[in-house]
């Protein structure tokens, strides 16, 4: 199952307060740079705490041309769904 977009963004908002302090309001259209103050190293570990979250995982030449809260979404939304853990019956003797 994908996960949804109010729950990605209201992650982010989480992780952005809890791990760098950002307390602004978090939009599709900020920066991470610009209005955040993040570095490509912390968009790395944000995006690293989400990819946990999430069960999800982006590639990296995806996360390069990640600018602002929109284009994270976006890549979270278009990632391949995680692997499920298969159950296995086993017969009672």
């Amino acid at each position: 199952m994908k996960t949804s977009v109010n729950h990605l963004i209201s992650s982010l908002k989480k992780l952005l307060k809890k791990s760098f302090y950002v307390y602004s309001s978090v939009r599709l259209n900020h920066s991470f740079k610009k209005d955040y103050g993040l570095t490509y190293q912390e968009l790395c570990e944000l995006t690293n705490e989400l990819e946990h979250l999430t069960g999800q995982e982006i590639a990296e030449p995806s996360l390069r041309s990640i600018d602002t809260v929109g284009d994270l979404i976006n890549a979270f939304r278009s990632a391949p769904l995680p692997l499920q853990a298969t159950a296995v019956s086993v017969p009672l003797r």
